[in-house]
């Protein structure tokens, strides 16, 4: 049976119940193919997340999550000392693998973005023991701080196998750093995010369903601007969900009421994963209006939930959505958006079934573990 060792940058915490969380659903996907997994997460936190959770210290919790054991170390980080940061999670990091792995060795190690890859990197220094290592970060499309670029270059040099999660990603990394990664998609829980049965009835809203967090390079505010244009256009009535929470909720509520859209347009705030699944469920497109996406795991979740998705090109969406059933791209947020809103709404029925079966043959968290354990099966059997 394969050994394996998950170091992610990010996992459910303390502070952060739902950080992370598709890390952990693909590390429960491995074990259920019977692979040997455990599971070490050293994960920073901020002083926002201190003074919305009213806790100072961090935690260490050690547990088993349906069969796999798991270590999650929270540690906190200093304001504009990153290589401080790293050093000290980098400690913790090898510390907890003594712990965790005293009676245990792993045959190989699989590390989830260049953080939780720099413990990774060192343990496999320590161990001789390989490591394989999955880019995630949207950092690298914009200047990386001088260390953090160090810091990756060091990881990514170290690797076995290096894969991004979309070819966008991929191809960036290669132009930075010269090297060679191949791609590796994240994946959907698709017993969570399944198809509720939703029926829209004759005069009922078309709803439009927007998640991520409220920050402008998701776009939400054009993105309500788009909408109120289709919705003015539109033959049929239009309804448009926004789901998550952040720094400029306060600017879309006063857009909101510029524009006189209180009735069809609705803040819902961050919701827990079960809920996200629910809503999606009961919506008929989902939206992303975002300038950069390394992948776009709402995407896969949507798609899982047999909901059609329009998005901008902004990098991952494009790879998913090529050959997804009545899903679309437009080129930006703007009057090309609205207007794809409209030919969603006014198209009538999608067949649901196709678009959750396109999802779960390429997305589901079998389907993407089966290709880890082949891959990373192969690392290990190579010649050294």
């Amino acid at each position: 049976m394969l050994k394996l060792l998950v170091v992610p940058s990010r996992y459910p915490n303390d502070f952060n119940k739902l950080q992370g969380s598709f890390y952990r659903e693909q590390s429960l996907a491995l074990a259920k193919l019977q692979i040997d997994v455990r599971v070490l997460a050293v994960v920073g936190y901020s002083l926002k997340e201190i003074l919305k959770n009213r806790k100072i210290l961090g935690t260490r919790k050690e547990y088993l999550d349906s069969g796999v054991l798991t270590v999650v170390r929270s540690v906190f980080n200093v304001p504009k000392l990153k290589r401080l940061n790293y050093f000290f999670r980098a400690v913790l990091g090898l510390s907890e693998y003594n712990k965790l792995c005293a009676d245990w060795k792993p045959d190989i190690i699989l590390a989830h973005s260049f953080a939780g890859g720099d413990i990774a990197g060192r343990i496999s220094d320590r161990t001789r023991i390989p490591f394989a290592i999955t880019e995630h970060s949207s950092k690298f499309f914009k200047k990386l701080h001088f260390y953090e670029a160090l810091k990756a270059q060091e990881v990514f040099r170290k690797a076995s196998r290096r894969w991004a999660v979309s070819p966008a990603l991929a191809n960036q990394l290669r132009q930075t750093f010269d090297l060679t990664f191949e791609t590796m998609p994240n994946s959907v829980d698709k017993d969570m995010f399944k198809p509720g049965g939703r029926v829209r009835s004759a005069g009922d809203p078309v709803v439009f369903l927007n998640i991520g967090n409220l920050v402008p390079v998701k776009r939400t505010y054009e993105l309500i601007l788009a909408f109120h244009h289709a919705r003015i256009k539109c033959s049929l009535p239009l309804k448009l969900r926004i789901v998550g929470g952040g720094p400029e909720r306060k600017r879309l509520e006063r857009l909101i009421v510029k524009l006189e859209e209180q009735a069809m347009i609705e803040l819902v705030g961050t919701l827990p994963r079960d809920k996200v699944a629910n809503i999606i469920a009961e919506s008929d497109c989902l939206v992303v209006a975002s300038r950069v996406e390394t992948f776009g795991v709402v995407i896969i979740e949507s798609l899982s939930c047999g909901v059609p998705v329009i998005s901008t090109r902004c990098g991952g969406p494009e790879h998913i959505l090529a050959e997804a059933p009545f899903c679309s791209l437009v080129e930006d947020v703007d009057k090309s958006l609205a207007s794809k809103m409209i030919e969603f709404a006014e198209r009538g029925s999608v067949d649901r079934e196709a678009i959750r079966t396109f999802a779960v043959e390429r997305y589901s968290a079998e389907a993407v573990a089966r290709r880890y354990i082949e891959e990373l099966s192969s690392i290990i059997t190579q010649p050294k």
